[in-house]
């Protein structure tokens, strides 16, 4: 898409309002990694660390959102979480990265505005600014994370390029889990964590990998082909920084305040089970 054709797309949502505004007053350090632009649209990648300084003795959490644009719920997941709840958590190191497509989301895209997944370009070697701002951000970083959470939805909507049609897309939540230890696996705990009216995905494939119970467990349960790459943002957090890994999917088909209740629940859960895994 030529630079120009950028300031046609229309424009949702406000990124400086839903997500920069609301970090003004939050505890941490805020970094502003680079600044994308499309067009005459400019967007911060934003980092916040918290507390300022890493402590050695504390289990270190990446928790991020808004990897794709159309999936508003993870974005304000982590923004509610950094607002709401990060003080009640001083046995642990947070890296927060709240959105990590901010022009897809002001545009409710999946894609960036110049038409980019960025969740099939890490660990490509990919100049895409987006990518680069957060590769060598963990680089300089050089820190090994107990755990990682990406937050993601999942919805009725068609991924032609890679053959999903509407009818593939499943209903109800899962996530998938990376932690070659079946022994220090938690997605189980997360699920049986919701209330009993949540809609869990019951279906025994997504997306051609395994699905057990709402869990696709990494890497024995995977058959899709591109998740295989391993180019996706879990991935490359898994080859280079941690061992463990979490992606959480919720249904776009459910209201706002569902998808973040149940965002919640998984986090606090995780969290929980980091904790207690670090004292035994």
């Amino acid at each position: 898409m030529l630079e120009q054709d950028m300031d046609t797309i229309p424009i949702r949502r406000s990124f400086e309002r839903d997500v920069k505004g609301r970090l003004k007053d939050i505890s941490g350090n805020i970094e502003e990694l680079t600044t994308v632009r499309y067009g005459s649209h400019t967007y911060p990648i934003i980092a916040v660390q918290y507390p300022n300084s890493l402590r050695p003795d504390h289990p270190t959490v990446l928790i991020s959102g808004g990897v794709h644009g159309d999936e508003p719920a993870g974005v304000h997941s982590v923004v509610d979480f950094l607002r709401d709840n990060v003080g009640q958590y001083a046995g642990y190191n947070f890296v927060y990265l709240p959105c990590i497509n901010p022009s897809g989301f002001e545009a409710d895209k999946r894609h960036t505005m110049d038409g980019k997944d960025l969740n099939r370009l890490f660990g490509t070697g990919s100049t895409q600014p987006e990518i680069r701002a957060i590769e060598e951000y963990l680089a300089r970083l050089n820190t090994r994370f107990h755990m990682t959470l990406d937050l993601h939805e999942d919805g009725p909507t068609a991924l032609e390029e890679e053959g999903v049609k509407i009818e593939d897309v499943p209903s109800g939540c899962y996530m998938y889990e990376t932690m070659v230890d079946v022994r220090r696996r938690i997605g189980r705990a997360l699920i049986d964590a919701l209330p009993p009216s949540t809609e869990v995905c019951m279906r025994s494939t997504i997306y051609d990998d395994v699905n057990d119970y709402g869990v696709i467990a990494y890497p024995e349960a995977n058959r899709n082909p591109f998740y295989a790459k391993g180019t996706s943002f879990d991935a490359y957090l898994h080859a280079h920084w941690t061992d463990h890994t979490l992606t959480t999917e919720t249904s776009m088909v459910w209201p706002m305040e569902k998808r973040i209740a149940v965002q919640c629940v998984w986090l606090r859960t995780a969290l929980a089970h980091c904790l207690s895994s670090r004292v035994e």
